[in-house]
């Protein structure tokens, strides 16, 4: 199965704190691939997703993905 943008892919980075084996905080970054028609949609579309999780987060980057289709394996 493919996964064509139905706009725009934008490569979303997420700042989060998170806890390692030993118990210390530790800053990760993650990169969401998230399909938008612009940016603020692709800034909604992981607020949303990320809202109400344990750990503290906060947008780094927004930028429009050289990504034009996503093929996943079943």
């Amino acid at each position: 199965m493919n996964i064509t943008a139905k706009d725009t892919f934008y490569d979303v980075v997420v700042s989060m704190i998170i806890v390692d084996e030993k118990g210390r905080e530790k800053k990760s970054n993650e990169k969401y691939l998230v399909d938008a028609s612009n940016i603020v949609e692709a800034e909604k579309n992981v607020t949303k997703l990320l809202d109400g999780t344990m750990s503290d987060w906060e947008i780094v980057s927004i930028s429009v993905s050289k990504t034009k289709e996503v093929w996943v394996n079943e």
